[in-house]
């Protein structure tokens, strides 16, 4: 049964780095479109609208990381349940 545990406590931290992971490139991307570093106006807007992009595929990412995460919990909460 502790097997069941550990699997759970793998499966959050694997969630845990994955979202850290998301986060470090959402904050690459901001650091990139900053506009205080750009002066042209169609730069800007080009790079507005590369993050726009970037930001819809990593909350695309993260709720894959999370449904995941969500289901394999449910899985193994049903599993222990069972081999009570």
């Amino acid at each position: 049964m502790i097997w069941y545990v550990i699997l759970g406590l793998m499966i959050c931290v694997g969630a845990l780095i994955g979202t850290m992971y998301v986060g470090k490139t959402v904050n690459q991307t901001i650091k990139s479109s900053d506009p205080s570093t750009q002066k042209e106006t169609q730069v800007q807007s080009l790079s507005s609208t590369a993050y726009e992009k970037s930001s819809l595929k990593n909350v695309r990412l993260l709720t894959w990381i999370y449904v995941a995460t969500f289901v394999i919990s449910i899985i193994l909460l049903a599993v222990f349940i069972i081999n009570m």
